[in-house]
């Protein structure tokens, strides 16, 4: 789901501020801008969505986009860009047993858009002596089915959005966050460049 936010322009004792800093602080600063206009949108997804085994609760947070990650996607160099959702691998006590770190990001996909028609889970038979090692009746994700690591069948189960909720109730926010985010980090900007060194060893003068 990509979103595109506007804020209004940037106030002009902002853009003063702004100058007064190198291009490289004043990069930082947006980004610390962005990140703070997300953190509404990023709280309301984690009170929104399923929390069965959690895994998916867990995932969500916000990432600034890097250079190589916006031409991978296609956006503009010169825009700023963060995503929100479930961009943090995490331990799935569905998967493995809860051993190994994966992406969340399809099961969002799933209850955000597509839901999951009925079907049959088969275990690796290559993994069934590890599967002897984890403890029986971790609850899927969908329900809390119970998967000893046999042959499941999996209900249709529809789709529950929690994404776009999450923009609709705390979109409104996102233009004080970005500003006030902003304001925070030239303040530690100014407060490093205004604060006095300290002073050498003056033995011997």
């Amino acid at each position: 789901m990509d979103i595109d936010v506007v804020v209004d322009p940037i106030p002009e004792q902002l853009v003063q501020r702004l100058d007064e800093f190198s291009e490289e602080l004043q990069d930082k600063a947006m980004s610390s801008g962005l990140t703070a206009s997300a953190k509404p949108i990023k709280d309301r997804m984690k009170r929104l969505v399923p929390k069965v085994t959690r895994s998916l609760y867990k995932s969500i947070g916000q990432a600034v986009l890097s250079k190589t990650a916006k031409a991978r996607i296609g956006i503009s160099q010169d825009v700023r860009a963060i995503v929100v959702g479930p961009v943090r691998k995490v331990a799935d006590p569905t998967y493995e047993g809860g051993k190994k770190k994966i992406s969340q990001g399809y099961k969002a996909y799933w209850l955000e858009y597509t839901g999951a028609e009925a079907h049959e889970i088969v275990p690796n038979p290559a993994r069934r002596l590890k599967a002897l090692k984890i403890k029986r009746g971790i609850a899927g994700e969908w329900g809390g089915l119970r998967h000893h690591f046999k042959r499941v069948t999996i209900p249709t189960w529809r789709p529950r959005k929690f994404m776009a909720p999450a923009l609709d109730s705390a979109g409104s926010l996102v233009g004080d966050g970005f500003y006030n985010g902003m304001s925070r980090r030239l303040n530690q900007f100014q407060g490093t460049q205004t604060r006095s060194p300290k002073r050498g060893n003056r033995r011997g003068i």
